[in-house]
């Protein structure tokens, strides 16, 4: 499949209603919506065109093209270019795989199919990955599952069971996460498509059959109401006589409310129905053909095959209960509504303030929102039954046969006890394990009656956004929730002595200017007890170790992140370049493990530096939730066994790094695992929280190693490496002045020399060395900085060979090594105007010697080969 031209990038669309689920819009990689090869037609102001209506309408430039089309074809791509899309413009969320006509291919959707709070699979699902044994991936939402089969099939679906076949149309989301052995795609078997169909048509028949009982109980006559107490005035019950005059009205008005509902909606017309509004197939996500209709004679859904009401679709598209949804209609249609009568009796609380458990479909009499009116709605179909509950595909809640469900106290005592929901958001928080999950998720553990009552009660604890917090050692108001709980372990005292030696065995080749390996080794031990010190700290530098494979990285620094429990974990190339990051969500140490590959160094670069240097909020980003900002308290650790694990700039200022000497040949390794097995972890936490820190600082710049040096060096650029050997003396040219069109010819015929594929153009070449120069900072033996080693200067005046020649140049651009600069100039008096041509043009006509050496030079054998 990777190699076929059907790729194409996909975006999330905002839900349509509270509750409901985002969209997914699929792009080609040149920008543009599927359907618009060739982009949308805009007006003068770069706008995208649209008539009166709103629409956008095709020209021959613009054509908007059906799936399967010439064009359409044309502008999909294979998945190697959608890859490399996707990672340069970040505003798309996926990959996606179009079918198209006469590709061969079958996609199986499964709707549902896990269940994010056990991960159990559904009995359709394995009902379906028997009948096809083929390529299977979970779907980006991780309730879903995709499989791809080869044939053809006219396609079919079921919204109310979650099934649906794809044929010649629409595309697959791709997540990469695979779930069956079968990693090709099969054939599929004939006899299991028409399996599938047959479920289809079952449950769809099942659903028509519902609806009609459901019409024949609403043509029986009314059951015969008890006449009021003595005393009490009688008057017509508000339930059905309101949704029956807000359904009504809400036919004869359609303009005051559809557009309000379905922004999507466009004016439509026809001779049977009127002037009414349709919601496009496109514009609710469908496939062809299967519009919204809203006209005066009545509201049809193509999609889902049934007529709804207009609370119906308030219901609907708002998530909401019929109550909420009459009453966000009946203003905008003119209709008021008839007040609620007052229910006599003790309210639905128990002593304790919480509501007692109830059957599901009844509502609490203390509801803020007014008395149930179960047994009194004509809301339509879905909503005859409960007007609480929002209706449900393939008929209502609680048909006939069926018993009320109890709520489990318990359930609902956890609720109230360790659950806290986030004001204006669709989740949670698990107070005791400090997760998010969304209520629709919280549902399948506690069932959807437990949840109704807890959300709909006074006493249910909220908690807003900002105050979710991870702020380690902070005293907080029972307001917040501060996902910092503490360190895990207790310390304990002992020897640690396995442990120093691994860490000085570590660092026993590195070295940096006024220090040995042992004082790299203490300066390393300094800066891992500071994070056990002071919990939360945030370092201003990051360790970077690496060198061969076995030589005991990852031993030691797996004691430290487990010395965080949760608040430390270990992360690879993955976590780094997803863009969902909530992997960094309550830490406090991060260890990256092969965290950059050679291609992706430069990129990941400033995502490293930005991790390490944010010292206030960071955007935690999870899918399908909303973002939120978190205090960073993460500290990083990289190890590698590569030579150049990291890409770091001359003069950088975060990074300690240690290259590590070959595994140690002793017993050194296997003292430390057996120190480890016995209560070593919590040893060296109390080791690590007595050592005197003298005055260690967050913000102490790392020393220089000679391995950083190495490093630095192994990222330079070709004009960077060029210039750092003229200046150390490594090039076959003496350091003296030149033009700068003289320096770059040089640099050309060493980049040939060097190998170096990809030279830098000589305004490039000018500012690099420029920059580079800039940053090579020596001291003189006061300890004051000294000038640059090489400086860029322009000398101007007449050519001393043709003085009164107007077309020979008069100005010269010369670098300048460090004392080598005309003697007048140096000592501040200035050259004068005839002066400096004389003495350029000598210093171009001296280097042009150099020059020709330089260049007719055989390549011979280096003195150590």
């Amino acid at each position: 499949m990777r190699s076929r031209p059907q790729w194409l990038l996909w975006k999330l669309t905002p839900p349509k209603a509270p509750g409901a689920k985002q969209g997914k819009l699929p792009y080609y990689v040149n920008g543009e919506p599927r359907g618009w090869p060739q982009g949308q037609p805009r007006d003068e102001r770069g706008q995208i065109a649209r008539d009166e209506q709103g629409r956008v309408q095709p020209t021959p430039e613009h054509p908007n093209v059906a799936q399967g089309h010439e064009l359409d074809r044309a502008a999909l791509v294979s998945f190697a270019q959608a890859v490399e899309v996707f990672k340069r413009k970040p505003a798309y969320a996926g990959i996606g795989f179009a079918f198209l006509p006469g590709d061969g291919l079958i996609g199986v959707d499964i709707d549902g199919a896990i269940d994010p709070a056990t991960g159990e699979m559904s009995q359709l699902c394995q009902d379906v990955m028997a009948l096809c044994p083929s390529f299977t991936e979970v779907s980006v939402s991780g309730t879903g599952i995709h499989v791809i089969l080869a044939g053809e099939v006219d396609g079919f679906k079921d919204d109310p069971i979650g099934l649906e076949v794809y044929c010649g149309r629409q595309f697959f989301t791709c997540s990469g996460v695979v779930c069956s052995e079968v990693r090709e795609v099969a054939p599929a078997d004939t006899e299991a498509l028409q399996t599938m169909r047959e479920w289809v048509e079952q449950s769809k028949a099942q659903q028509l059959a519902e609806k009609d009982a459901a019409r024949a109980a609403a043509a029986l006559p009314p059951a015969p109401r008890p006449a009021p107490p003595a005393g009490q005035a009688s008057g017509p019950a508000s339930g059905k006589t309101d949704f029956r005059a807000v359904n009504d009205a809400a036919l004869r008005h359609l303009g005051a409310w559809v557009t309000t509902l379905l922004p999507a909606a466009r004016p439509y017309r026809n001779d049977e129905g009127g002037e009414g509004y349709r919601v496009t197939s496109k514009d609710l996500g469908r496939a062809l053909q299967e519009d919204l209709a809203i006209m005066p004679k009545g509201i049809n859904d193509f999609g889902t095959e049934e007529k709804l009401t207009a609370v119906d679709l308030v219901m609907r598209e708002r998530g909401c209960p019929a109550r909420e949804a009459l009453h966000w209609l009946a203003p905008l249609v003119g209709v008021t509504l008839t007040p609620p009568k007052r229910q006599n009796g003790a309210g639905g609380a128990g002593a304790g303030g919480r509501p007692e458990p109830q059957p599901e479909g009844e509502a609490r009499r203390d509801d803020p929102a007014g008395p149930a009116v179960a047994d009194d709605v004509e809301a339509g179909q879905g909503a005859a039954e409960n007007a609480d509950s929002p209706p449900r595909k393939g008929g209502g809640r609680g048909g006939k046969g069926k018993k009320d469900k109890v709520v489990d106290p318990l359930k609902l005592d956890t609720l109230f006890k360790d659950y806290a929901y986030q004001y204006g958001s669709d989740i949670a928080w698990c107070v005791s394990r400090l997760k998010p999950v969304k209520i629709a998720n919280l549902r399948h553990t506690f069932g959807g009656d437990a949840v109704r009552v807890w959300m709909a009660h006074d006493e249910r604890r909220m908690v807003e956004e900002e105050h979710v917090v991870f702020e380690p050692g902070a005293e907080l108001g029972p307001d917040y929730i501060n996902l910092y709980a503490g360190m895990p372990l207790e310390p304990l005292k002992g020897d640690v002595a396995p442990m120093l030696e691994l860490l000085r065995w570590l660092c026993a080749t590195s070295e940096a200017p006024g220090m040995e390996a042992n004082d790299i080794a203490d300066w390393v031990l300094r800066w891992c007890g500071l994070l056990v010190q002071r919990p939360g700290v945030k370092m201003k530098s990051a360790l970077v170790f690496h060198g061969p494979h076995g030589t005991g990285k990852n031993l030691f620094f797996d004691v430290l992140r487990d010395l965080f429990g949760d608040y430390g974990v270990m992360v690879g190339q993955t976590e780094i370049e997803d863009k969902y990051n909530t992997w960094l969500s309550g830490k406090m140490l991060i260890i990256g493990d092969e965290v950059v590959s050679s291609g992706e160094m430069f990129h990941a670069k400033n995502r490293l530096k930005w991790i390490i240097t944010q010292t206030t909020k960071i955007p935690i980003r999870a899918m399908h939730m909303d973002t939120r900002w978190e205090s960073n308290h993460a500290n990083l650790i990289f190890l590698s066994n590569e030579v150049m694990p990291l890409a770091l700039e001359e003069g950088d200022r975060r990074f300690l790094v240690v290259y590590t000497p070959n595994k140690e040949r002793g017993d050194l390794y296997a003292r430390v695992r057996e120190f480890l097995d016995n209560d070593g972890a919590r040893k060296w936490l109390h080791h690590l929280q007595t050592i005197p820190l003298d005055d260690f600082d967050p913000g102490d710049v790392p020393p220089l190693t000679r391995a950083k040096q190495d490093l630095i060096e192994l990222g330079y650029r070709a004009s960077e490496r060029f210039v750092h050997e003229w200046l150390g003396g490594f090039v076959d040219l003496p350091m003296v002045a030149c033009s700068s069109e003289q320096l770059y010819r040089v640099y050309r015929l060493w980049c040939d020399r060097s190998g170096e594929r990809f030279a830098d153009n000589r305004s490039k070449f000018t500012s690099t060395v420029k920059a580079f120069a800039a940053k090579q900072v020596e001291l003189d033996g006061e300890g004051k900085e000294r000038a640059p080693p090489l400086t860029l200067r322009d000398f101007t005046g007449p050519h001393p060979d043709y003085p009164n020649d107007p077309s020979r140049r008069k100005s010269w651009r010369i670098w300048l090594p460090r004392g080598c600069g005309p003697k007048d100039d140096e000592v501040g008096r200035g050259l004068a105007w005839d002066t400096q041509g004389h003495w350029a043009a000598s210093v171009v006509k001296d280097f042009a010697k150099h020059m020709r050496a330089f260049s007719g030079r055989h390549e011979e054998p280096d003195d150590e080969s």
